[in-house]
């Protein structure tokens, strides 16, 4: 074996643009599991703070700062709970479908146009989610306010749109390798 060939899936093969995208889709996904997972979602000025699965707050009886998961959730909690799960799994679907466009199914050009679908699938997902958090009376409590865990789902959302797009990008489209576009061995065109 020749010490140049390389062996399985690197990422020295993908391009620059490709790189960013990969970047941006992974970045989103881990952002969007912390922002759903934390118990910050909103706070109020006595020191509580609530989450999707959990609510915290200084609790004298039980010494200190303590977080417990919610006895009885709301038909609106539970929405919003399962469209933040189904954005983040939609949100996991543009990066493998790159990741098969790239090292398996690259005569599949099409991939690229269901990446752009499916981001903007799970951006409108995940910013849907924490709009009705925001918005919705029975979760968004007078007196209380909106908190870190909303924000990280909101720049999860901007990372899948922006990684989606670099993802989405298909440089020989742009770019017509000069073979392709003038056949002649001095191609004018550049």
């Amino acid at each position: 074996m020749n010490n140049h060939e390389q062996v399985g899936l690197t990422i020295g093969c993908l391009n620059n643009h490709e790189k960013v995208g990969l970047t941006f889709g992974c970045m989103s996904i881990l952002v969007d599991i912390l922002g759903i997972a934390i118990p910050f979602w909103s706070y109020n000025g006595a020191g509580g703070n609530s989450g999707l699965w959990l609510f915290c707050g200084s609790t004298p009886l039980l010494g200190g700062y303590t977080c417990l998961p919610y006895i009885t959730v709301s038909v609106d909690l539970k929405a919003v709970r399962g469209i933040m799960i189904v954005g983040l799994l939609v949100m996991i679907a543009p990066v493998v479908i790159f990741l098969l466009k790239k090292f398996l199914l690259k005569d599949m050009a099409i991939l690229f146009k269901v990446i752009s679908y499916v981001t903007g699938f799970a951006m409108t997902l995940n910013v849907f989610g924490v709009v009705i958090y925001g918005i919705d009376k029975n979760l968004n409590v007078p007196g209380t306010h909106l908190h870190i865990g909303f924000a990280l789902c909101i720049v999860a959302a901007v990372f899948c749109f922006v990684g989606g797009v670099f993802m989405a990008i298909d440089k020989d489209a742009v770019q017509p390798k000069c073979e392709d576009v003038c056949p002649i061995k001095k191609c004018p065109l550049f």
